[in-house]
């Protein structure tokens, strides 16, 4: 395990690494968030009730097209004042890594950032000052759960493990738009788990834990100004596994923003004023999907149900040359991103239609959108457990159940 994380320090580590100061103590756990125009009392609502022994490593950093007169500039640079001992009681110190003066290229955007403070937890636990070699990531918008740190632990050995999540506002309007949202990550990931996808968990960078040694081995974070969590964790869920905890639930603010080209900032600045005007994947979609993965769990890759070759072809089939024909080539292959684009494709078939429709079909007993999201909550809760893409030589084939 070490020669993978020496490895990855000494070749892929973002320069930032080796600079960052030595550890005067040792610390159970190390957390890493990036931090652009955020107040300078956030760490207050971001760390755990009653966490102790931990280590916060913070990348305050400023995107390239800010103009340096922007006052979101002087509010970040203030930042570096959390560097040092947080709370002496509790053993809760900051490294703050400075990205203001030398601002982070805007394509590269929160991807490098995150890289940056997940490089430097890496050296840490690599140096024995991190007792537990795992790399939590959260974002300033977040606020753990008492047992956020222990969670990993309970529930068993993973390339990375992901938390439930709620949207939370005391704004009426982005409460109502954050709902909205949810309601569209849930039913998606819904579909993916009701198809058979192993690649069927959220993808939000600030519900993340990883092992340490497997982000080594996948080479990090890519440097992505948006969806640096999605391809992570499609790299780690081919390589090993994901493990969606069912416990304990971080509350994300809903806010909307412009800061990347898509996620949650944008997507809640963009929400349909009702809940109504939100269309989302149709359902016969996701029965396209869950016929190709039955062909798939069977052997046959060729008699695929119209129009699913055609779909494949739109997603670079022809150019999928396995050494070996088997349910784990398929779905390496076939990954997280394929199947993205997969169904994007099916819209030529069947045409995005609205979202509350498909709620109400899934679950015709809930009563509203609140129920709706309510029952999707229960589903992932039950579906709770590791998924991915297993180890060659499973005797299931390849896939983890």
């Amino acid at each position: 395990m070490k020669a993978h994380r020496r490895l990855y320090l000494e070749r892929y580590a973002a320069p930032e690494t080796a600079a960052a100061p030595a550890l005067a103590r040792e610390y159970e756990s190390v957390l890493v968030t990036p931090a652009f125009d955020e107040p300078e009392d956030f760490l207050a609502r971001t760390l755990p009730p009653g966490a102790r022994d931990v280590l916060v490593v913070l990348v305050a950093n400023v995107p390239d097209r800010v103009a340096r007169t922007n006052p979101a500039v002087d509010r970040t640079r203030r930042l570096g004042g959390l560097a040092g001992r947080f709370d002496a009681a509790r053993n809760i110190d900051v490294v703050v890594i400075d990205r203001v003066e030398t601002p982070i290229p805007a394509r590269l955007g929160v991807g490098l950032a995150r890289r940056i403070g997940a490089d430097v937890a890496l050296r840490y636990i690599d140096e024995g000052g991190i007792a537990r070699p795992v790399v939590f990531c959260t974002d300033a918008d977040a606020a753990l759960p008492s047992g956020y740190f222990d969670a990993p632990r309970e529930g068993g050995e993973a390339g990375a493990w992901v938390y439930p999540f709620a949207h939370v506002s005391d704004d009426p309007a982005l409460r109502e738009a954050g709902l909205g949202y949810e309601l569209s990550l849930r039913y998606y990931v819904n579909r993916l788990a009701y198809a058979g996808s192993p690649y069927a968990f959220h993808t939000i960078g600030s519900c993340l834990a990883i092992d340490a040694t497997a982000y080594a081995m996948v080479r990090g974070f890519p440097k992505r100004n948006a969806a640096e969590d999605f391809y992570l964790l499609n790299k780690l869920a081919k390589t090993g596994s994901v493990w969606r905890l069912a416990h304990p639930v971080i509350e994300i603010e809903a806010r909307a923003s412009q800061r990347v080209p898509f996620g949650t900032g944008p997507a809640l600045a963009r929400a349909p004023e009702a809940l109504e005007s939100r269309m989302d994947y149709a359902p016969a979609t996701f029965e396209l999907l869950r016929s190709l993965y039955e062909q798939a769990s069977r052997g046959t890759f060729t008699e695929w149900p119209e129009p699913i070759p055609e779909l494949l072809v739109a997603v670079g089939y022809a150019r999928f040359r396995p050494s070996r024909w088997d349910r784990r080539a398929f779905h390496t292959w076939f990954d997280a991103l394929k199947t993205l684009r997969f169904v994007h494709a099916a819209r030529r078939w069947f045409p995005d239609v609205p979202l509350v429709d498909s709620l109400r079909s899934l679950y015709p007993a809930a009563a509203g959108p609140r129920a709706w999201n309510d029952a999707l909550r229960a589903d992932e809760q039950r579906r709770r457990g590791v998924v991915g893409v297993a180890p060659a030589g499973a005797g299931d084939g390849g896939l983890l159940k």
